[in-house]
């Protein structure tokens, strides 16, 4: 409910969608349950979501906890593939995540995002600059990005190069794992899919597996585990 009353304050859902009685019985229960200053914490966490492709940003909690977060929800989508016993921050970073396996191995995970840098920061400034006014000329200003399959390939290739040259600090580990997490609005798993279906990422020096984490679709959280090869 705190998300949904966070949406409509922040302009990214339809006010035609929310009856106001709703809206007015949502917060008085928050009131009552969390306290007197519920609204004003709500519109406040809700300038602090980013305007594109946000599922993955964590309002609270800083790097640390949105990683673990990101590597937590990874492995409930994966399973097996990637059952571990324990989790703990890298430190120092990176990794962003050291992984235990049940055997004692030790796994290191960085997590990146796929998103468009570019149409971010448009509609980070378009939010800024539209505060206040109606939410229908809001989000008028913002951009989506249309993905192909060539830049589509690009970018993962960015991601893992970036992450395949980072010198790992702490004790040896036995594999390098890169989490890719998005939510690129107009980015499909089932796209993905088919413009990774053939397609090898090789010349790892490290790095030796890799998962691509979309957002939740109503269902789970679609994944593609990607071909990466020295």
């Amino acid at each position: 409910m705190a998300a949904f009353v966070r949406a409509y304050f922040d302009g990214r859902l339809d006010p035609l969608a929310v009856d106001q009685r709703f809206l007015d019985r949502a917060l008085r229960a928050l009131t009552r349950y969390y306290g007197d200053a519920t609204a004003r914490a709500i519109r406040k966490a809700a300038r602090r979501i980013r305007p594109h492709a946000s599922y993955f940003k964590w309002v609270y909690g800083g790097k640390q906890t949105e990683e673990l977060g990101i590597t937590r929800t990874l492995i409930e989508a994966v399973g097996e593939p990637l059952a571990f016993r324990s989790l703990r921050p890298g430190d120092p970073d990176p990794p962003d995540v050291e992984a235990e396996r049940q055997d004692g191995v030790l796994v290191a995970i960085e997590v990146t995002e796929l998103v468009d840098e570019e149409v971010t920061g448009h509609n980070v400034r378009a939010m800024i600059e539209t505060i206040g006014r109606d939410p229908f000329e809001r989000m008028k200003r913002l951009k989506q990005r249309v993905w192909g399959e060539a830049d589509f390939v690009a970018a993962i290739e960015d991601c893992l190069r970036e992450k395949d040259a980072k010198t790992l600090n702490g004790k040896p580990f036995a594999e390098y794992v890169v989490a890719i997490h998005t939510d690129e609005p107009l980015l499909t798993c089932a796209d993905a899919e088919g413009w990774l279906r053939d397609h090898a990422f090789v010349g790892m020096r490290q790095v030796t597996g890799a998962y691509l984490l979309f957002s939740y679709d109503g269902c789970g959280y679609p994944y593609i585990r990607l071909s990466v090869t020295k």
